[in-house]
């Protein structure tokens, strides 16, 4: 997968990347982020810090990652490093905490949810995303999916108030979004192995952007069901 990034990184914000329509989604909570975050922030997970791009100018930032993810997977530099599910902060200490995209890549993600709610000062808001039907990424550090009752379940358990819930994509567009990524990911793999199956590089001009249209109008025009997202994004409060 991270070959495929660096590949396609250039076509991210057109109708050509394989991932564009999941792309869309995570620009949306980004923005949806940059109008209720306050104070200092958390980033847990920060990879590339593109939330830091979206947070006002009063906001102080501080972006953590784990040193095997940040330095042998994505090259980048932290604020801090650290491990989410044993954060070295003091009680009561943050604002604001981002935590996207991460709770999948971690074992104990009840500890991790602990440390959120720890960190975080009374009345902190705890913004979070997790992917659901999403292939294997970042392997080995991929261990599960949470559907959003085991999401309610684990937050609620851990005293958080979940404040707004929401389900990105509805089946159609899921499963355009996974069928982009299985043709980029078998043609990637038919490279690698030089196998026949690499023929199928010739029509991804033409399929992707069609598949992502046809993701785009489902999105846009029909009925939303939740019985087959790709991901969950939630905002909670301390």
């Amino acid at each position: 997968m991270k070959k495929l990034k660096k590949v396609l990184s250039f076509l991210v914000s057109t109708p050509l990347h394989p991932q564009w329509l999941l792309l869309r989604e995570e620009e949306k909570h980004f923005k949806a982020i940059e109008h209720s975050a306050n104070g200092l922030v958390l980033d847990i997970g920060c990879s590339e810090q593109k939330l830091r791009r979206y947070l006002p100018k009063k906001c102080q930032y501080v972006g953590l990652d784990y040193p095997k993810t940040a330095d042998q997977m994505y090259e980048t530099k932290p604020t801090v490093y650290g491990d989410a599910q044993k954060l070295a902060f003091a009680d009561n200490t943050f604002d604001t905490v981002s935590f996207l995209e991460v709770l999948e890549h971690l074992p104990n993600p009840q500890a991790a949810i602990q440390e959120c709610y720890r960190v975080l000062k009374n009345d902190g808001k705890l913004f979070f995303s997790i992917p659901f039907l999403y292939p294997i990424h970042d392997a080995p550090f991929d261990f599960q999916r949470l559907t959003i009752y085991g999401l309610r379940e684990l937050f609620n358990t851990n005293k958080f108030k979940i404040i707004e819930e929401n389900s990105t994509g509805n089946p159609l567009m899921t499963a355009m979004l996974l069928t982009n990524i299985a043709l980029v990911k078998t043609v990637l793999k038919a490279i690698e192995k030089r196998h026949l199956a690499v023929i199928i590089i010739l029509l991804l001009p033409v399929l992707i952007p069609f598949l992502n249209m046809i993701g785009f109008l489902a999105e846009k025009l029909g009925p939303q069901d939740n019985f087959m997202v790709h991901g969950y994004t939630m905002q909670l409060i301390k």
